[in-house]
């Protein structure tokens, strides 16, 4: 890394950025996730061109029926009529297939039982009705399910990058960024009246990959508790080595930084004021008067044009992190940061709208590091919550916590990682929520279509066998 220079005064440093005029401030455009971009990359290096690739044939489907059949099933045996690794993938191709409640499951598994058929074994050749599907799930430990579902897309697509010569190992400049944040699915909450009881809605703890653009695991946070005891927990349970942790204030906990320490993690957390001391502290430390002079601080300056404004972000980087106070608290902290982001207003004559935000690091010594976490933090809302919301109209679903809707929120999410690495097979211009319509109008054809990303590694190593 270069060596660290002390900043000069504000008005030095920002001269070359302002004299900047707005034709040369490109609008950001959305990136995909690193993973993705780097299998889509590895194709078209190795002269595969992904919109290309021919639909799969019905082995990755059986591929896929066969990890859940590993899956435990706590049913009676003496009752079961529905095999569990059947019932489990039609939902989860129904949840790709636009479908959003357990009533459009039903009605996907009616539509299509003469094609189901060909490769489940169903009763009587009738798919279960949507209390069917509902009462299987709540039965089955779904984290799993989801598990399962992630660890095939993982080795499928480490394998197609190793196939393509494309390791991950030397293509990674940062370490990837697991964004921590909780969603409440506002539609699966109930105001009590005189004649229900009320019911708190769903509430989730994700702790999200921005590079595989996917969930590595979540949790559900019980009436009795809340987020901060629930993240510690949650990052234990995860393979989180070499990653950097990213949270809100909230969980800006020392417990939570010593889980990912221990897990073999980094961390930047934000410090907000119901720390008054470290956040005062990092107030004074980056106040404009101080920071210009203070020991040890890096500055990395960025301009985007975000919804039609210019938005610049200003990091402040500092290694001098030995006397803040209680850091022996704070397990492996090594640096303090803060970020000025300022939004240039559509009309200048009211001025710019300026906001402080601080950190603390754990394990880290690159201020670019540091910036890159502090930017991509959000991907967990854009990339996850965002979309859950829109595409799988997860906040609409009036389906709740005691019904099926942390089941019906796992299979979501089980779908939405398949659906975002499939988005490689399509024009850039594709939404998922469009590749999900075109998979209903044309259900057969495009559901292997996309399901053949689960089995790109075997289409990638016969295109080089025959190259």
């Amino acid at each position: 890394m270069a060596k660290k220079e002390p900043i000069n005064k504000n008005n030095e440093i920002n001269e070359k950025v302002e004299n900047k005029t707005n034709q040369e401030i490109k609008k950001r455009k959305p990136e995909p996730p690193k993973k993705i971009n780097e299998l889509q990359e590895a194709l078209k290096r190795n002269g595969i061109d992904p919109e290309a690739i021919e639909n799969t044939d019905i082995l990755v489907l059986q591929e896929i029926r066969a990890e859940f059949t590993e899956l435990p099933d706590s049913r009676d045996q003496s009752y079961i009529s529905y095999n569990l690794a059947d019932v489990l993938l039609i939902i989860l191709l129904a949840v790709i297939c636009n479908c959003n409640t357990w009533e459009d499951i039903e009605e996907f598994g009616a539509g299509h039982k003469k094609w189901l058929n060909t490769f489940l074994n169903l009763k009587d050749g009738i798919p279960p009705t949507d209390d069917t599907y509902r009462l299987i799930s709540q039965r089955t430990n779904m984290e799993e399910m989801y598990a399962a579902v992630i660890l095939l897309l993982v080795q499928k697509t480490e394998t197609a990058l190793t196939l393509t010569k494309q390791n991950a190992k030397d293509s990674q400049e940062c370490p990837d960024i697991v964004a921590c944040d909780g969603k409440v699915s506002r539609g699966s909450g109930r105001k009590e009246t005189a004649d229900t009881q009320g019911a708190r809605p769903l509430n989730t703890l994700s702790a999200y990959s921005v590079d595989r653009g996917f969930n590595l695991g979540q949790t559900f946070i019980d009436e009795k508790t809340n987020e901060i005891p629930e993240l510690p927990k949650l990052l234990r349970k995860l393979n989180i080595k070499g990653s950097i942790i990213t949270c809100d204030a909230l969980n800006t906990q020392p417990e939570t930084a010593k889980a990912a320490i221990d897990g073999g993690a980094m961390y930047v957390m934000a410090v907000k004021e119901n720390r008054k001391t470290l956040y005062g502290d990092l107030t004074a430390y980056f106040d404009e008067d101080f920071r210009d002079n203070a020991k040890n601080v890096t500055y990395i300056c960025t301009e985007d044009k975000e919804h039609g404004v210019i938005v610049k972000r200003e990091y402040y980087f500092s290694t001098y992190a030995d006397w803040v106070y209680k850091g022996e608290e704070w397990p492996g902290l090594t640096a303090i940061g803060m970020v000025r982001r300022t939004v240039m207003n559509k009309e200048p004559e009211k001025g710019p709208t300026i906001e402080y935000r601080y950190y603390i690091c754990g394990g880290i010594d690159d201020p670019n590091y540091f910036a890159r976490s502090v930017r991509y933090h959000w991907m967990v809302e854009n990339g996850l919550h965002w979309m859950l919301d829109f595409t799988f109209k997860d906040d609409a679903n009036k389906t709740m916590a005691g019904t099926g809707a942390k089941e019906l929120h796992l299979v979501k999410q089980a779908a939405m990682a398949i659906l975002k690495t499939a988005k490689i097979l399509y024009k850039p211009y594709y939404s998922m929520n469009r590749i999900r319509t075109k998979i209903c109008h044309n259900f057969e054809t495009e559901i292997m279509r996309v399901m053949s990303i689960l089995d790109i590694d075997r289409l990638i190593e016969a295109n080089l066998k025959s190259t």
